[in-house]
């Protein structure tokens, strides 16, 4: 028997003032599958950090340009994925992040890729092809 995949996905421009309709889209996917409410906020803690960062540095500066966020359920796995059509992202000569710094010393940037990174993605180099994938 062949198993039922219910996709979906939305399309946002690069502009961080659109993000709360991530949030909206992730609300009715989770409540769609009858995933709890909490675990449907983490899914957007995680996917609103990627977002952001595509928003902020995946087109040059003035340009505009789209990202889309599709979700995909099978069986017992909800899966979302973030493409966009910019600059990739080159994870491999991003240096791993000081943790022996205090946070008032740690320099601002590389966090947020640390902790996807280590959260949930497979490989971090996944970014390369301007998509990346949370399971």
């Amino acid at each position: 028997m062949m198993e039922t995949i219910d996709k979906r996905s939305i399309i946002l421009p690069n502009r961080v003032e659109v993000i709360d309709r991530l949030a909206t889209f992730v609300e009715e996917v989770a409540e769609s599958h009858g995933i709890d409410g909490s675990v449907a906020m983490s899914i957007n803690l995680a996917l609103e950090e990627a977002v952001v960062n595509v928003m902020n540095y995946a087109y040059p500066k003035g340009t505009t340009g789209d990202l889309k966020v599709e979700s995909s359920f099978s069986g017992d796995t909800l899966s979302f994925t973030v493409s966009d059509s910019g600059t990739p992202f080159d994870s491999t000569k991003m240096p791993d992040p000081d943790t022996s710094l205090s946070v008032e010393e740690r320099p601002i940037g590389g966090w947020a890729f640390s902790w996807c990174a280590r959260l949930w993605m497979k490989s971090p180099t996944v970014m390369k092809t301007s998509a990346i994938s949370l399971r």
